[in-house]
């Protein structure tokens, strides 16, 4: 039973762009990526304080690996960085780009960015608007839509928004 979650849980690695520089720090990640022990990369580009074209270098060094690159959207009030995700993963069509936490405010940013690049993707952990769900996968299909439960604060709502979603059962599955 183990080895069935081992090839659906994968553990995540923060990045950010002092990494490039810092002692050891890109070593250590493509070692991590190379032996399979991390296959998923997280930023956190506001909370980090960094603009999102910063992470390029760091990416430019790891892509031959095809990381999942998870992007936290959920204080980005800057548009133009909807605009350096678009252009990052236009660089790197190999890398699949997950906008997550992206709530009501930033959703119409992140439908116009999932237009622009095949290889971004979105996930449910905050996607609480009623059929927002349903537009995104009616627009992008289901493979570009990514379940994600969110905080425990969210009491839920994620679970309750798929539940509720105008979908068949086996697309909601």
């Amino acid at each position: 039973m183990c080895e069935e979650y081992k090839k659906r849980i994968f553990p995540a690695f923060t990045i950010s762009p002092t990494m490039y520089y810092e002692k050891g720090a890109m070593d250590f990640l493509k070692n991590c990526l190379a032996a399979h022990q991390v296959k998923v990369l997280k930023m956190f580009p506001s909370v980090s304080r960094f603009e999102i074209f910063q992470i390029e270098q760091v990416l430019k060094e790891v892509h031959e690996y095809k990381p999942i690159v998870l992007i936290d959207t959920r204080y980005i009030a800057n548009k133009t960085s909807y605009k350096e995700i678009s252009e990052l993963a236009n660089l790197f069509p190999d890398i699949v780009f997950v906008c997550i936490q992206v709530a009501w405010g930033a959703l119409q940013s992140v439908i116009d960015l999932m237009w622009r690049c095949k290889n971004v993707y979105i996930d449910t952990s905050w996607l609480h608007v009623k059929n927002s769900i349903e537009l995104i996968v009616r627009n992008f299909g289901l493979n570009r839509v990514l379940f994600g439960c969110g905080h425990k604060s969210h009491n839920g709502a994620s679970i309750a928004a798929l539940a509720h979603a105008n979908l068949d059962n086996e697309s909601k599955e």
